[in-house]
């Protein structure tokens, strides 16, 4: 009898509101509409909306289908969060702000597929929008400074290197994608934090144990950043602004000293490249072995003459390489060398030409990294 395929994964879809009915009631409705052919639960969890808003959130879950949680009183939005995911049965958690409107169909089904395009990546985030059509997020990274931002922010939204795919340092959870198997791993969003930096420590957590953080470009969304806890501090209650204040120095009191976080620091990249049948441009090495190693790999590049024989001990004596090995080769004649030497059960990657052009910078990283991520422990 042939066994039947296994069902649909299911994704959880949370999405954390106070007050501002309006804002959720397109958002549901924009997801509902744009999203096909995937299994889903849409969790509300109300963090204390007033007495109007709340019957009117009451309204929309009921019709919607939604399940909702309510908070007595408004706690913060990690303890929301955490509330819906604990409340969640999905493969994937989807975390979505009430003030994100979806317009692009299959924008889910594109970034379910970057999560499963490698084991090691535990979250996705998307290209989102301000509404007049610029980039608000494309990433987040980290400055020495202190501060964090967004890339490519305030440029046109259909910059071509904001529409690939990248490793980053975190992604906003205004819209994220998150495994089940991270949650079990790491934990919740910490609840340390009242307002802001709870995504971008939860990102940080994740790469330290080892989980990938990427970036799909290819899925967009439009973000009414501040709609619901304002723009500026002049739109802000004094309370929020001063828990987003403390949240900014519990952030930097806690990762000030370890910012940059490697997922991939037990990985080496071995590259022998046989001159004889191609080596890349030096600047294409450079910024490909730069990139790597932001990611906290071991990089060794070695050329190698028309004479294969004998590489690979030598390069085992002299590397002392560990069990997360990747060696990246151009040469069929170290293949089938490295067929004769048990003693150095490292996997390998074929290397084609087209391999070192199929994407422009950062793009080819993630490439390589999910070529070998197959390979790793």
């Amino acid at each position: 009898m042939k066994k039947k395929a296994d069902p649909q994964p299911l994704v959880s879809v949370v999405i954390p509101t106070l007050n501002r009915s309006e804002l959720l009631e397109k958002c549901i409705s924009s997801f509902i509409q744009t999203v096909k052919n995937i299994r889903y639960e849409i969790i509300v969890v109300d963090d204390g909306s007033i007495a109007d808003e709340k019957e009117k959130i009451r309204a929309l879950a009921l019709g919607y289908g939604c399940k909702l949680l309510e908070m007595p009183f408004r706690q913060s939005y990690a303890k929301a969060v955490n509330k819906g995911v604990e409340a969640s049965s999905g493969t994937y958690v989807l975390l979505l702000n009430n003030d994100v409107l979806l317009y692009q169909p299959g924008w889910l089904r594109k970034i379910i597929n970057t999560a499963k395009s490698a084991w090691n990546i535990g979250i996705v985030g998307c290209r989102l929008l301000y509404s007049d059509g610029t980039i608000q997020h494309a990433g987040g990274i980290l400055y020495q400074d202190e501060r964090y931002d967004h890339l490519y922010r305030g440029e046109p939204g259909a910059l071509p290197k904001a529409r690939l795919i990248y490793d980053v340092a975190s992604v906003t959870g205004a819209l994220m994608l998150v495994k089940r198997e991270v949650f079990a791993d790491i934990g919740l969003l910490s609840e340390d934090y009242r307002l802001s930096y709870e995504d971008l420590d939860f990102c940080l957590r994740a790469r330290k144990k080892g989980w990938r953080v990427v970036y799909c470009g290819k899925s967009a969304a439009i973000h009414d950043e501040g709609s619901t806890r304002g723009r500026n501090r002049e739109d802000k209650p004094s309370e929020w602004y001063e828990e987003e204040l403390q949240s900014h120095i519990t952030f930097w009191q806690r990762w000030r000293q370890d910012m940059t976080t490697y997922p991939l620091q037990n990985l080496t990249f071995i590259f022998l490249l046989n001159k004889r049948f191609y080596i890349p441009p030096v600047q294409k090495l450079v910024s490909l072995t730069a990139g790597l190693q932001e990611h906290g790999c071991r990089i060794v590049l070695r050329k190698v003459d028309d004479d294969s024989k004998g590489v690979l001990p030598s390069l085992r004596d002299d590397l002392h390489l560990s069990e997360n090995c990747v060696l990246v080769t151009n040469d069929q004649e170290i293949f089938s060398e490295a067929a004769k030497y048990n003693c150095m059960p490292i996997p390998f990657v074929p290397s084609a030409p087209k391999d070192w052009y199929r994407y422009p910078f950062p793009q080819d990283v993630h490439f390589w990294i999910n070529a070998a991520s197959p390979y790793l422990k």
